[in-house]
């Protein structure tokens, strides 16, 4: 078994502005075009003020705060389960926001705007052999 250093009680927070730009590149890359991510008018008639970011664009700000928390020697096995609560729309700014909650690799983890509103909240667990509790 692997013995990891003590866990920090928040992992590092990542914002990020989203603009058209980045919700167009994050459709072309997932593949995912649908007019409520690129058309005003479809994403009014659908209840929403603008068009709004994909879900998982806002998701992968997660992961890239666990990236820039750990130096993982060997990957561990990484589980989220997360609630999208509110939609991000074009112009706003999201960050990420984390709290650890046991010694174990559980955090409570959460995608805000600039409001402080959170748009998608839920648990981390990170799987490692042991932990080193001083």
């Amino acid at each position: 078994m692997n013995t990891i250093p003590k866990l920090p009680q928040t992992l590092t927070p990542v914002r990020m502005v989203i603009g058209t730009k980045e919700i167009t590149t994050y459709a072309t890359i997932s593949d995912d075009f649908n007019p409520i991510h690129k058309d005003v008018e479809t994403a009014q008639n659908a209840g929403f003020t603008d068009i709004i970011a994909h879900g998982t664009l806002s998701l992968n700000l997660i992961w890239e705060s666990i990236e820039r928390t750990f130096d993982f020697a060997q990957q561990p096995e990484i589980t989220i389960d997360v609630r999208f609560k509110s939609p991000v729309y074009r112009g706003q700014t999201v960050e990420t926001g984390s709290v650890h909650l046991s010694k174990m690799g559980n955090y409570e983890v959460w995608i805000s705007d600039q409001d402080g509103i959170r748009a998608i909240e839920g648990t981390l667990q990170i799987h490692f052999d042991t932990v080193n509790d001083e």
